[in-house]
């Protein structure tokens, strides 16, 4: 056996030397870490989902997104939106945004130096409820 290596099995264990443990343990949390990282949620044209949640969040539009006149869009809250430079929101339908005090429901831009279009509510049949909202970034 290797100098600086115990290799003992008690209970079907094994002893390994401490410097090995810290580097599993490390290599643990890196990974537990990693996995807590969430992907962003690519969306553009028109929307056909009637909710967005926290757990999809944040939503990344690259294009501009337009509710159409009929369909109710609910974010719950502690959603974010990420606008890319220049795109907007176009509201022809209903729009829910049920932010708490405690968790906002954010539209942001995506790009720190470029601002976002904005939301338009447009048409007769357009409605928001607006609850909690934070609104940054937007050229209108």
């Amino acid at each position: 056996m290797r100098k600086g290596f115990s290799r003992s099995v008690r209970d079907g264990a094994v002893s390994l030397p401490w410097a090995l443990r810290l580097g599993v343990l490390a290599l643990i949390s890196w990974l537990a870490g990693a996995a807590a990282v969430r992907a962003e949620t690519i969306v553009e044209g028109t929307i056909d989902v009637q909710e967005w949640t926290e757990a999809e969040s944040p939503y990344h539009a690259t294009a501009d997104l337009e509710l159409p006149a009929g369909m109710t869009l609910a974010l719950e809250a502690g959603v974010e939106v990420r606008f890319d430079p220049g795109v907007s929101l176009v509201v022809r339908g209903t729009l829910s945004v049920l932010g708490i005090e405690d968790k906002p429901v954010r539209f942001c831009r995506a790009d720190s130096e470029e601002a976002w279009g904005g939301v338009a509510f447009r048409g007769s049949d357009s409605s928001g409820t607006l609850e909690h909202l934070e609104l940054s970034g937007a050229s209108t």
